[in-house]
Protein backbone atom coordinates (compact mmCIF):
# COMPACT_ATOMS: atom_id res chain seq x y z
CA UNK A 1 0.00 0.00 0.00
CA UNK A 2 3.16 2.29 0.40
CA UNK A 3 4.15 1.50 -3.17
CA UNK A 4 0.76 2.48 -4.09
CA UNK A 5 0.47 5.49 -2.38
CA UNK A 6 3.76 7.18 -3.63
CA UNK A 7 3.57 5.56 -7.05
CA UNK A 8 -0.14 6.94 -7.70
CA UNK A 9 -1.37 9.51 -5.55
CA UNK A 10 -4.34 9.18 -7.84
CA UNK A 11 -4.97 6.37 -5.44
CA UNK A 12 -4.25 8.30 -1.98
CA UNK A 13 -7.71 7.68 -0.24
CA UNK A 14 -8.05 4.27 -1.29
CA UNK A 15 -4.16 3.57 0.08
CA UNK A 16 -4.59 5.46 3.39
CA UNK A 17 -8.11 3.78 4.02
CA UNK A 18 -6.62 0.08 3.02
CA UNK A 19 -3.74 0.68 5.46
CA UNK A 20 -6.05 1.98 8.02
CA UNK A 21 -8.29 -0.90 7.52
CA UNK A 22 -5.54 -3.43 8.03
CA UNK A 23 -4.22 -1.69 10.59
CA UNK A 24 -7.89 -2.27 12.46
CA UNK A 25 -7.79 -5.81 11.20
CA UNK A 26 -4.62 -6.61 13.64
CA UNK A 27 -6.15 -4.97 16.59
CA UNK A 28 -9.31 -6.53 16.65
CA UNK A 29 -7.61 -9.57 15.61
CA UNK A 30 -5.50 -9.83 18.40
CA UNK A 31 -8.28 -8.87 20.66
CA UNK A 32 -10.37 -11.42 19.79
CA UNK A 33 -7.59 -14.35 20.40
CA UNK A 34 -7.15 -13.17 23.56
CA UNK A 35 -11.10 -13.21 24.30
CA UNK A 36 -12.30 -15.84 21.58
CA UNK A 37 -15.56 -15.13 20.45
CA UNK A 38 -17.22 -17.86 18.23
CA UNK A 39 -15.34 -20.25 15.92
CA UNK A 40 -12.23 -18.01 14.10
CA UNK A 41 -13.91 -19.18 10.92
CA UNK A 42 -17.09 -16.98 11.78
CA UNK A 43 -14.69 -14.11 13.15
CA UNK A 44 -12.32 -14.25 9.64
CA UNK A 45 -15.51 -14.02 7.61
CA UNK A 46 -16.71 -10.97 9.84
CA UNK A 47 -13.15 -8.93 9.78
CA UNK A 48 -13.03 -9.42 5.89
CA UNK A 49 -16.23 -8.69 5.46
CA UNK A 50 -15.79 -5.82 7.28
CA UNK A 51 -13.01 -5.16 5.37
CA UNK A 52 -14.58 -5.22 2.00
CA UNK A 53 -16.91 -2.88 3.13
CA UNK A 54 -14.30 -0.07 3.91
CA UNK A 55 -12.89 -1.07 0.34
CA UNK A 56 -15.72 -0.41 -1.35
CA UNK A 57 -16.84 3.16 0.67
CA UNK A 58 -13.01 3.88 -0.17
CA UNK A 59 -13.44 3.45 -3.89
CA UNK A 60 -17.22 4.99 -3.50
CA UNK A 61 -15.48 8.09 -2.17
CA UNK A 62 -12.45 8.04 -4.43
CA UNK A 63 -14.07 7.64 -8.24
CA UNK A 64 -17.55 9.16 -7.52
CA UNK A 65 -17.08 12.10 -4.72
CA UNK A 66 -13.14 13.17 -4.25
CA UNK A 67 -11.99 12.21 -7.92
CA UNK A 68 -12.45 15.50 -9.67
CA UNK A 69 -11.13 18.30 -6.58
CA UNK A 70 -8.25 19.72 -8.84
CA UNK A 71 -10.57 19.72 -11.77
CA UNK A 72 -12.89 21.31 -9.82
CA UNK A 73 -10.65 24.03 -8.86
CA UNK A 74 -9.06 24.45 -12.22
CA UNK A 75 -12.30 25.32 -14.11
CA UNK A 76 -12.82 27.62 -11.28
CA UNK A 77 -9.47 28.99 -11.55
CA UNK A 78 -9.48 29.53 -15.20
CA UNK A 79 -12.47 31.36 -15.32
CA UNK A 80 -11.38 34.01 -12.59
CA UNK A 81 -9.04 34.14 -15.16
CA UNK A 82 -11.08 34.84 -17.88
CA UNK A 83 -13.50 37.20 -16.10
CA UNK A 84 -10.22 39.24 -14.48
CA UNK A 85 -9.13 39.91 -18.11
CA UNK A 86 -12.84 40.72 -18.97
CA UNK A 87 -12.56 43.34 -16.84
CA UNK A 88 -9.30 44.25 -17.66
CA UNK A 89 -9.56 45.16 -20.98
CA UNK A 90 -13.06 47.13 -20.17
CA UNK A 91 -10.99 49.30 -17.95
CA UNK A 92 -8.22 49.08 -20.34
CA UNK A 93 -10.42 50.59 -23.12
CA UNK A 94 -12.01 53.40 -20.89
CA UNK A 95 -8.36 54.37 -19.90
CA UNK A 96 -7.29 54.40 -23.50
CA UNK A 97 -9.57 56.30 -25.24
CA UNK A 98 -9.79 58.86 -22.13
CA UNK A 99 -5.95 59.25 -22.93
CA UNK A 100 -7.13 59.57 -27.16
CA UNK A 101 -9.89 62.13 -26.63
CA UNK A 102 -8.62 64.59 -23.87
CA UNK A 103 -4.92 65.01 -25.77
CA UNK A 104 -3.23 65.95 -22.57
CA UNK A 105 -0.05 65.41 -20.77
CA UNK A 106 -1.47 65.72 -17.23
CA UNK A 107 -3.96 62.83 -16.44
CA UNK A 108 -6.96 63.34 -13.99
CA UNK A 109 -7.87 61.63 -11.23
CA UNK A 110 -10.86 59.47 -12.66
CA UNK A 111 -7.35 57.83 -14.92
CA UNK A 112 -4.88 57.78 -12.22
CA UNK A 113 -7.89 55.64 -10.23
CA UNK A 114 -8.12 52.98 -13.53
CA UNK A 115 -4.75 53.12 -13.50
CA UNK A 116 -4.19 51.95 -10.09
CA UNK A 117 -6.91 49.24 -10.79
CA UNK A 118 -5.53 48.11 -13.83
CA UNK A 119 -2.15 47.39 -11.94
CA UNK A 120 -4.04 45.62 -8.98
CA UNK A 121 -5.82 43.66 -11.66
CA UNK A 122 -2.53 42.82 -13.25
CA UNK A 123 -1.20 41.21 -10.45
CA UNK A 124 -4.58 39.27 -9.51
CA UNK A 125 -3.99 37.31 -13.04
CA UNK A 126 -0.92 36.91 -12.75
CA UNK A 127 -1.59 34.85 -9.18
CA UNK A 128 -4.34 33.25 -11.07
CA UNK A 129 -1.80 31.68 -13.70
CA UNK A 130 0.28 30.92 -10.98
CA UNK A 131 -1.86 29.15 -9.21
CA UNK A 132 -3.44 27.04 -12.07
CA UNK A 133 0.06 25.53 -13.34
CA UNK A 134 0.04 23.02 -9.51
CA UNK A 135 -3.72 22.72 -10.22
CA UNK A 136 -2.96 21.01 -14.32
CA UNK A 137 -0.61 18.57 -12.29
CA UNK A 138 -2.64 18.05 -10.20
CA UNK A 139 -5.21 17.39 -12.36
CA UNK A 140 -3.15 14.26 -13.98
CA UNK A 141 -2.90 12.56 -11.27
CA UNK A 142 -7.02 12.58 -9.93
CA UNK A 143 -8.57 9.09 -10.66
CA UNK A 144 -11.20 9.27 -14.42
CA UNK A 145 -13.77 7.09 -14.66
CA UNK A 146 -14.81 8.22 -18.34
CA UNK A 147 -12.66 10.43 -20.23
CA UNK A 148 -8.84 11.03 -19.79
CA UNK A 149 -8.17 14.70 -18.59
CA UNK A 150 -7.01 16.85 -21.14
CA UNK A 151 -4.11 19.07 -19.85
CA UNK A 152 -2.83 20.70 -23.32
CA UNK A 153 -6.51 22.06 -23.92
CA UNK A 154 -6.15 23.78 -20.27
CA UNK A 155 -2.73 24.18 -20.63
CA UNK A 156 -3.40 25.91 -24.14
CA UNK A 157 -6.16 28.35 -22.17
CA UNK A 158 -3.93 29.22 -19.54
CA UNK A 159 -1.04 30.24 -22.02
CA UNK A 160 -3.31 32.80 -24.34
CA UNK A 161 -4.54 34.09 -20.53
CA UNK A 162 -1.14 34.93 -19.88
CA UNK A 163 -0.54 36.56 -23.53
CA UNK A 164 -3.45 38.47 -23.24
CA UNK A 165 -2.23 39.71 -19.55
CA UNK A 166 1.28 40.44 -21.22
CA UNK A 167 -0.11 42.61 -24.26
CA UNK A 168 -2.31 44.27 -22.21
CA UNK A 169 0.09 45.65 -19.74
CA UNK A 170 2.53 47.04 -22.82
CA UNK A 171 -0.42 48.69 -23.75
CA UNK A 172 -0.88 50.22 -20.51
CA UNK A 173 2.67 51.32 -20.04
CA UNK A 174 3.13 52.71 -23.74
CA UNK A 175 -0.13 54.83 -22.77
CA UNK A 176 0.47 55.98 -19.72
CA UNK A 177 4.40 57.33 -20.62
CA UNK A 178 2.92 59.13 -24.05
CA UNK A 179 3.16 62.71 -24.23
CA UNK A 180 0.09 62.83 -26.46
CA UNK A 181 1.71 64.62 -28.95
CA UNK A 182 0.96 61.98 -31.61
CA UNK A 183 -2.82 62.40 -30.55
CA UNK A 184 -3.19 65.76 -30.97
CA UNK A 185 -1.84 65.76 -34.79
CA UNK A 186 -3.78 62.76 -35.36
CA UNK A 187 -7.21 63.58 -33.49
CA UNK A 188 -8.95 63.17 -36.66
CA UNK A 189 -8.04 59.71 -36.97
CA UNK A 190 -8.53 59.01 -33.78
CA UNK A 191 -12.01 60.21 -33.87
CA UNK A 192 -12.90 58.18 -37.01
CA UNK A 193 -11.54 55.33 -35.60
CA UNK A 194 -13.05 55.11 -32.44
CA UNK A 195 -16.31 53.15 -33.82
CA UNK A 196 -14.01 50.13 -35.01
CA UNK A 197 -11.76 49.90 -31.60
CA UNK A 198 -14.54 50.29 -29.54
CA UNK A 199 -16.62 47.17 -31.93
CA UNK A 200 -13.52 45.16 -31.54
CA UNK A 201 -13.07 45.51 -28.04
CA UNK A 202 -16.79 44.47 -27.37
CA UNK A 203 -16.30 41.32 -30.12
CA UNK A 204 -13.59 40.31 -27.35
CA UNK A 205 -15.27 40.42 -24.51
CA UNK A 206 -18.31 38.82 -25.61
CA UNK A 207 -16.33 36.19 -26.83
CA UNK A 208 -14.25 35.78 -23.41
CA UNK A 209 -17.65 35.70 -21.62
CA UNK A 210 -18.29 32.66 -23.76
CA UNK A 211 -15.72 30.92 -23.30
CA UNK A 212 -15.94 31.49 -18.97
CA UNK A 213 -19.49 30.44 -19.23
CA UNK A 214 -18.68 27.29 -21.42
CA UNK A 215 -15.83 26.53 -18.93
CA UNK A 216 -18.02 27.00 -15.92
CA UNK A 217 -21.16 24.50 -17.42
CA UNK A 218 -18.81 21.99 -19.01
CA UNK A 219 -20.77 22.45 -22.31
CA UNK A 220 -19.57 23.01 -26.16
CA UNK A 221 -19.06 26.52 -27.42
CA UNK A 222 -21.69 26.96 -30.51
CA UNK A 223 -19.71 26.94 -34.24
CA UNK A 224 -21.84 30.48 -34.29
CA UNK A 225 -19.60 31.89 -31.94
CA UNK A 226 -16.71 31.86 -34.09
CA UNK A 227 -18.47 34.56 -36.18
CA UNK A 228 -18.38 37.10 -33.58
CA UNK A 229 -14.23 37.59 -33.16
CA UNK A 230 -13.84 38.75 -36.30
CA UNK A 231 -11.85 42.11 -35.70
CA UNK A 232 -9.50 41.90 -38.06
CA UNK A 233 -11.55 43.95 -41.38
CA UNK A 234 -12.01 47.10 -38.38
CA UNK A 235 -8.04 46.38 -37.80
CA UNK A 236 -7.53 46.69 -41.52
CA UNK A 237 -9.28 49.59 -42.14
CA UNK A 238 -8.08 51.43 -39.14
CA UNK A 239 -4.30 50.67 -40.32
CA UNK A 240 -5.20 51.85 -43.93
CA UNK A 241 -6.83 54.88 -42.53
CA UNK A 242 -3.87 55.65 -40.32
CA UNK A 243 -1.68 54.89 -43.10
CA UNK A 244 -3.58 57.82 -45.32
CA UNK A 245 -3.31 60.30 -43.01
CA UNK A 246 0.18 59.49 -42.42
CA UNK A 247 1.05 60.25 -45.39
CA UNK A 248 -0.66 63.19 -45.92
CA UNK A 249 0.47 64.82 -42.86
CA UNK A 250 4.54 63.79 -44.02
CA UNK A 251 3.42 65.92 -47.52
CA UNK A 252 2.16 68.77 -45.91
CA UNK A 253 4.25 69.42 -43.24
CA UNK A 254 7.76 70.44 -42.50
CA UNK A 255 8.09 69.06 -39.23
CA UNK A 256 7.16 65.53 -38.81
CA UNK A 257 8.76 65.02 -35.44
CA UNK A 258 5.73 63.50 -34.10
CA UNK A 259 6.10 60.54 -36.30
CA UNK A 260 9.10 59.63 -33.68
CA UNK A 261 6.97 60.56 -30.72
CA UNK A 262 6.00 58.20 -28.46
CA UNK A 263 2.94 58.71 -28.71
CA UNK A 264 2.59 57.20 -32.29
CA UNK A 265 4.24 53.76 -30.72
CA UNK A 266 1.66 53.56 -28.14
CA UNK A 267 -1.63 54.11 -30.34
CA UNK A 268 0.30 51.71 -33.20
CA UNK A 269 0.88 49.36 -29.90
CA UNK A 270 -3.10 49.66 -28.68
CA UNK A 271 -3.99 48.34 -32.24
CA UNK A 272 -2.01 45.45 -32.25
CA UNK A 273 -3.29 44.75 -28.60
CA UNK A 274 -7.06 44.67 -30.14
CA UNK A 275 -5.45 42.40 -32.95
CA UNK A 276 -3.02 39.94 -31.07
CA UNK A 277 -5.82 39.70 -28.63
CA UNK A 278 -8.08 38.29 -31.08
CA UNK A 279 -5.70 35.84 -32.37
CA UNK A 280 -5.37 34.35 -28.40
CA UNK A 281 -9.36 34.48 -27.92
CA UNK A 282 -9.46 32.13 -30.79
CA UNK A 283 -7.13 30.05 -29.26
CA UNK A 284 -9.22 29.66 -26.25
CA UNK A 285 -12.60 29.04 -28.18
CA UNK A 286 -10.63 26.49 -30.17
CA UNK A 287 -9.14 24.55 -27.11
CA UNK A 288 -12.57 24.29 -25.72
CA UNK A 289 -13.52 22.10 -28.08
CA UNK A 290 -12.80 19.27 -25.67
CA UNK A 291 -16.57 19.80 -24.68
CA UNK A 292 -17.25 18.48 -27.80
CA UNK A 293 -20.33 20.07 -29.95
CA UNK A 294 -23.63 20.67 -30.21
CA UNK A 295 -24.06 18.94 -33.31
CA UNK A 296 -22.91 15.76 -31.95
CA UNK A 297 -25.28 15.79 -28.99
CA UNK A 298 -27.93 13.11 -29.40
CA UNK A 299 -31.13 11.84 -27.35
CA UNK A 300 -32.35 8.32 -27.26
CA UNK A 301 -35.96 8.08 -27.67
CA UNK A 302 -38.48 5.55 -26.42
Amino acid sequence: MCFLLYSNPRFMVLALLAIYSAGCLVYSQNLEINSPNGLPSIILGKKLSGLMIAFAFAMICQFLIWRTLSKHALRFTISEMIKENITYLTKLQIYAESKFSRCEVKSTEDEDQIEKDLKTREKAIQSLINLAEPLIQYSKVESFLFKDFNSERYTQIMRANQAISDQNFMARKMIQKNQNKFFSNLKGLLESSKHERIESFEKLKISLYLSASALNSKLPLPQQAERILQPNRNFDRIIKNLNDNLTILVDFSKEIDFINDAGLNSFWLYLSVIHDNSKQVKIINDSFKFFGSWEDQTKETN
